[in-house]
């Protein structure tokens, strides 16, 4: 009996792997919770993020929520995820390490990523326009 359950967990890796190395479509991803924690941290980094997480432990322990008690627990993580989009750059470089992560780490071949344009708030809005047109300025 013992031996069997040996097997069975190494046939339950064997399958887990073969799972994970198989090629993925995703029709349904949202990209204000696909951000990738190494992309949260650099656009801290960056200084336009506006937080101040000292670790990037830290900052996932405040984007992570493993066991929700209640929504609004959910939710708070997505103010850290909303300020994030806080220019196209950052939107553009959101969404390619997105769509990098998804194709590296899960082995997705297809992947719709879905965007919330209510989370750009008007403040945000304004910013952007105000950016596209010092862009277009200096070009």
């Amino acid at each position: 009996d013992k031996i069997h359950n040996k097997n069975s967990m190494s046939e339950d890796e064997e399958l887990k792997n073969w799972i994970k190395l198989q090629p993925k479509v995703e029709l349904h991803r949202h990209l204000e919770g696909a951000i990738p924690l190494e992309t949260l941290w650099a656009l801290q980094e960056s200084g336009n993020l506006g937080t101040d997480f000292t670790s990037v432990s830290s900052m996932r322990k405040a984007t992570t929520v493993l066991t929700p008690t209640s929504l609004d627990e959910v939710l708070k993580c997505f103010g850290i995820f909303q300020r994030a989009f806080y220019s196209p750059w950052a939107a553009s470089r959101i969404t390619r390490d997105a769509i990098l992560q998804a194709a590296r780490k899960e082995n997705i071949y297809v992947l719709e990523l879905r965007f919330s344009p209510h989370f750009m708030t008007e403040t945000q809005t304004q910013a952007w326009e105000q950016q596209e047109r010092s862009h277009e300025s200096v070009d």
